[in-house]
């Protein structure tokens, strides 16, 4: 049941979930396979790793699962659970901090070969526009990349509040509003 808790609103690979139970990943991945196969958790491939995460409930068992689900959440997680994902928390940020500190040039390269910043900004700030009127409000830029987009949203909302793990990325918002 603590793997159903843990996977109530967050993804984790095997990896995380061997060491947040404290088991061989082996056995963990016969406990991830039943749950899966009776469509409790859902699995998402990403590079070389699994991640697995609780299914929401649907079908013609909705109500049944979601009842279960519900009983199973009203049990709170141990000590030794909480500071596991506190742990995994910290990794994960670490790991972030890393690639965007060896990476950030590389990264800012393939953006814009996905997607050049003029069509990019363009298209982003007609979206936004088109919207309505945002200039008594707070706009929330989340990843911001480098920052360039910051100063022409700032010209439209009442404050603007730029959210990176990576103060790398964040570029120009250091100096903007």
């Amino acid at each position: 049941m603590g793997i159903l808790r843990v996977l109530k609103a967050e993804s984790f690979s095997v990896s995380e979930l061997c060491d947040l139970f404290s088991m061989r990943q082996s056995a963990l991945s016969h406990h991830l396979k039943i749950l899966a196969e009776a469509n409790l958790l859902s699995r998402r491939p990403e590079g070389t790793a699994t991640f697995y995460r609780r299914q929401l409930p649907e079908g013609p068992h909705e109500s049944l699962r979601q009842t279960m689900f519900d009983d199973i959440d009203q049990e709170p997680l141990g000590h030794d659970v909480v500071l596991g994902l506190q742990r995994v928390q910290r990794q994960r940020e670490a790991h972030s901090a890393t690639f965007f500190r060896e990476h950030g040039e590389q990264f800012k390269r393939h953006q814009e070969s996905i997607a050049s910043w003029e069509d990019y900004s363009r298209a982003t700030l007609h979206l936004l526009d088109r919207a309505g009127d945002f200039s008594g409000n707070k706009i929330l830029e989340v990843g911001p990349g480098d920052g360039r987009l910051l100063p022409a949203l700032s010209k439209r909302g009442a404050a603007i509040v730029a959210l990176d793990n990576a103060q790398e990325m964040l570029g120009t918002a250091k100096k903007t509003r």
